[in-house]
């Protein structure tokens, strides 16, 4: 009405979303002053993550110098009338214990989710969002991030592939699924992700986000972190991310904004220097002492100027905490109290679980929460419940601390219960745990001090865990509690520590629950625990320790009957007798578990004993019977979830196919244990199966991608504290030095890889290095070297690097002249290789046989056996193994007066050996080939 033309309308659909940080809360915010040169940075970035590449600013400074108004604003100007998509998330003062809390706050944004709502509530919208971001993405993908997703929101597990895998594996799902998530919302707008008070950030979601937030760069995304000095983010290294360092307002811009605060009003010289002095700049401190004098009449104006009344400047504050605490103590005695209670909560209070914690209805609330928001003290933030927010940490901190210890712990306990009986969500467990810890409710914090370590175990949240774990345990003490219930915290607590890989603690307190167990005649738990023990000995490298410590233990377990406890010593034993290289008893031990855990329907422990039986069969040459028992593993590994056995079977089918001469095969399933480790976020298989790669490359002749791929696996493997699979990188990298001529390089290589694996007695890793060193002294001319470094070795258990070592040890021997010796030894290797099926090393044991028989001058023979060497080879295909054949294929028809032939071998030799980067063996070929083209006499170049 009164109106020309067209007016545009807007519906109201609800209330404005408020944050809850007093710049957006106040209508009559005061302006930004002296942060130009920063916004003007936030700005460039901005711009620069609109157009894909993503930015990851850290804006650090002291508490009140202004970081949320600085970011506040800059989101006012990128986001108002624009499809830019603002996500927040804040970590808590006390949330360090509290497992992915910066995450589920993060999520909760993305979402449009709110704290308050229910279980019912949030697993249907948070499927609804899912389908519509992943819609492109397959459908066990979407089933995976609801699932891991809804685990950090408090939703219960889900039917994913990964329902039933470990916390590592759901870890790196979680990984995964975020990065999903987030690159989908990137492609629909430029998007801002705002964490606060990062300082605080729990250990959960710091590892988590290290991962996460190294993909920002190809996005178009902005992350604007907020922190305090003294903490620094593992990101902070990160040569792309930038920081922002706030510095004090200058005593001018002190000045201004204080003549803000007072609408404007022109202070008085003395004023000035009182806010210039006490203020220090900080311009939270600025605005309360101001509110603080306004409230206490300390300020009257005159002459158009505000000045301190008579006896104001003896009553100024000198610090923030002495303006805060005026202002508290101004109110009247019900808001105050209220203010206390509120502080307790935390930064944000709702109005739903205050009530609850006074025993008030909620309506009763409103006059004192309408008091605090007018003294600006806290500020209302609506959804589906009313909720407050403390304007700031410090004004906070500051009720907090006026509370007496007792009716500090009084209150921890009223908020611990109403929020158990409020919030029934697990993402609230260790929000209660915390409370409770702060009370001498010994019984009740031990209960939920358990619950919030089993929560951190779950999110694979490992030192709160611990620290959850042995909070319990100290209170179980003070109440005197059965030893049964010390014990199985004990036994939790020694499954973390080993996870972790501090092995002689989880020793001693999986040994603790063991001695308990054992006089309360529990034999289950007794054997569930020592195999625990078994496991963390082969992991800590006493394998010897290990399996004497759990072999007295089979017949008292055996007597009672089959059990699960029965079956898990079964396992772990025989892992212990595989690392050791003791492979009848492994065996043994392997086909027990497999039995036992038949008999009890266990298909999660018939997947693990199943392993190991294929593994050790196929070791043993028994392939056929190895095939069947991997594969047999693989299916129930799949069927359970048990993605980390289902990895470990992959890759050992993976090794057994190369062994029967499956190379691509091989490749297939080793590329595959890649994959799956990746997703069980194992770095120690990540890294062997990385190694294995280049392994299978090597012999396919595609060196340069072996090389690249054996180097990254080392790396990862070398950032894994303490691994098993340590020895081999280097040895697989003085494979490859070897085959490369560079011998001093692989010597070095191949001694490393002794020094770790002799301690741990890695046999096959031994084996494998003494074999190539000693290839390298046959080599140089100190073929005697070789045998006295081999012959000790000869008569090992059978594995697969026992055919090689056979083979270097013959042609050691023949080329000292132990002619016989050799064709005895060599054909050890050969019958050795038949019996395991083992193709890749047959055309080096052929090799040396056709040398051995051309010294014995049966020509025809050598000449048939260099023609099943090369044609072994090129079925592999070994192009590394055929160039040898060849040479000395070429070497021998010299001999035996065939020039014409020799040079057909020596050529196609020589171009193999270039191909591949065999420098020294294409240079000997070389030079043979130059020998016999100006008809001299040939010299052999060994």
């Amino acid at each position: 009405k009164g109106k020309i033309g067209t007016v545009p309308v807007y519906p109201a659909l609800g209330l404005r979303e408020r944050f809850g940080e007093r710049w957006e809360t106040s209508e009559e915010a005061t302006p930004l002053i002296g942060r130009d040169r920063e916004m003007v940075a936030l700005l460039d970035a901005w711009v620069r993550a609109q157009g894909g590449e993503g930015q990851l600013v850290t804006v650090i400074g002291d508490a009140g110098v202004g970081k949320s108004r600085l970011i506040a604003e800059l989101i006012d100007k990128v986001a108002s009338g624009s499809s830019v998509r603002v996500v927040r998330a804040r970590c808590l003062s006390y949330g360090q214990g509290i497992s992915l809390w910066l995450l589920s706050d993060l999520l909760r944004s993305l979402f449009g989710l709110r704290e308050q709502d229910s279980v019912e509530e949030v697993g249907p919208r948070l499927r609804s969002s899912i389908g519509g971001l992943l819609a492109v993405a397959g459908e066990d993908t979407r089933a995976e991030a609801l699932d891991v997703l809804g685990e950090v929101l408090g939703l219960a597990p889900g039917n994913s592939v990964v329902a039933n895998a470990g916390p590592q594996i759901r870890r790196q799902s979680l990984i995964r699924s975020l990065r999903s998530v987030l690159g989908a919302f990137s492609e629909r707008a430029p998007m801002v992700i705002v964490l606060e008070d990062v300082h605080w950030i729990d250990e959960a979601s710091q590892d988590v986000l290290k991962e996460l937030l190294s993909d920002v760069p190809g996005l178009r995304l902005l992350v604007l972190g907020a922190q305090r000095p003294g903490w620094n983010a593992p990101w902070s290294e990160w040569g792309w991310t930038e920081r922002l360092t706030l510095r004090p307002l200058s005593d001018q811009e002190a000045v201004t904004l204080a003549g803000a605060v007072l609408g404007g009003m022109r202070l008085n010289p003395e004023l000035e220097r009182y806010v210039a002095d006490r203020a220090g700049g900080n311009p939270f401190f600025v605005e309360e002492m101001l509110r603080a004098l306004q409230e206490a009449g300390d300020l009257e104006e005159r002459n158009g100027e505000m000045r301190l009344a008579r006896g104001a400047a003896e009553r100024l504050p000198s610090t923030l905490t002495e303006v805060l605490l005026a202002r508290l103590d101004r109110l009247e005695g019900e808001v105050r109290t209220l203010t206390q209670i509120a502080s307790v909560i935390g930064r944000s209070f709702s109005v739903r679980l205050l009530a609850a914690i006074t025993g008030q209805a909620e309506q009763s609330l409103d006059r004192p929460l309408a008091a605090l928001q007018q003294a600006e003290i806290a500020f209302p933030r609506r959804g589906p419940d009313l909720e407050y927010v403390f304007k700031h940490v410090s004004m906070r901190e500051a009720a907090y601390n006026t509370l007496v210890q007792k009716r500090r712990q009084a209150l921890h306990l009223a908020t611990a219960r109403a929020t158990a009986e409020v919030y029934p969500s697990d993402e609230y467990i260790e929000i209660i745990a915390y409370h409770y810890a702060k009370t001498e409710e010994h019984e009740e914090a031990a209960q939920w001090l358990e619950r919030a370590g089993d929560r951190a175990v779950d999110v694979y949240a490992n030192e709160a865990a611990i620290a959850g774990y042995q909070e319990t345990l100290r209170r179980l003490e003070l109440v005197g509690a059965g030893e049964t219930a010390v014990a199985r915290i004990d036994e939790k607590l020694g499954g973390v520590l080993h996870t972790v890989a501090r092995f002689d603690e989880a020793l001693q307190v999986l040994e603790q629950a063991v001695e308990i167990y054992r006089q309360s005649r529990d034999l289950e738990a007794v054997g569930r625990v020592t195999a625990r023990i078994g496991r963390v000995h082969r992991d800590r490298g006493s394998v010897d320790e290990g399996v004497a410590r759990l072999t007295p233990l089979l017949d008292l377990l055996a007597w009672s009957g089959p059990s699960a406890g029965l079956a898990s010593l079964y396992v772990a034993l025989a892992h212990l007798y595989f690392a050791g290289g003791r492979y009848e008893e492994c065996l043994d031990a392997a086909e027990r578990g497999v039995d036992t855990a038949r008999s009890i329907g266990d298909e999660g422990l018939l997947a693990a004993a199943e392993m190991r039986r294929g593994t050790v069969l196929y070791m043993l040459g028994k392939v056929e019977e190895g095939t069947a028992g991997l594969e047999s593993s693989v299916h129930l590994a799949e069927a359970t979830g048990n993605l980390e056995i289902l990895s470990i079977a992959v890759s050992n089918l993976g090794e057994l196919y190369f062994e029967i001469g499956a190379l691509e095969q091989g490749r297939t399933n080793i590329e595959r244990s890649l994959q799956l480790a990746e997703r069980v976020g194992e770095l120690a298989s990540m890294g062997y199966s990385l190694v294995m790669i280049g392994w299978i490359l090597y012999f396919l002749g595609e060196w340069e991608e072996a090389e690249g791929s054996i180097v990254r696996g080392a790396d990862v493997i070398r950032s894994v504290d303490s691994s098993w699979y340590s020895a081999y990188p280097p040895l697989q990298l003085g494979r490859l030095r070897v085959a490369q001529g560079a011998w001093e390089d692989a010597a070095r290589n191949l001694e490393e890889c002794v020094t770790i694996a002799g301690p741990i007695g890695d046999i096959q890793a031994l084996q494998g290095a003494h074999r190539l060193l000693g290839e390298i002294e046959v080599l140089e001319g100190r073929a005697q070297a070789a045998i006295d470094r081999l012959k000790s070795l000869e008569d090992t258990d059978p594995l697969s690097d026992q055919i090689g070592l056979l083979a270097t040890l013959a042609w050691a021997r023949l080329e000292e002249g132990l002619v016989d010796q050799a064709d005895a030894t060599v054909s050890r290797a050969l019958d050795m290789a038949r019996v395991r099926h083992h193709k890749p090393l047959l055309p080096e044991a052929l090799r040396v046989q056709a040398m051995i028989r051309s010294r014995q001058e049966r020509w025809d023979e050598a000449e048939s056996i260099f023609g099943q060497a090369v044609a072994v080879a090129q079925s592999l295909p070994y192009p590394y193994g055929e160039a040898r054949a060849r040479y000395d294929w070429g070497l021998v028809r010299l001999r035996h007066e065939r020039p014409e032939e020799a040079a057909d071998q020596l050529e196609q030799a020589l171009a193999i050996f270039r191909r591949l980067g065999a420098r020294r063996d294409a240079e000997r070929a070389h030079q043979d080939l130059e020998s016999l083209e100006h008809a001299g006499p040939l010299k052999v170049h060994r």
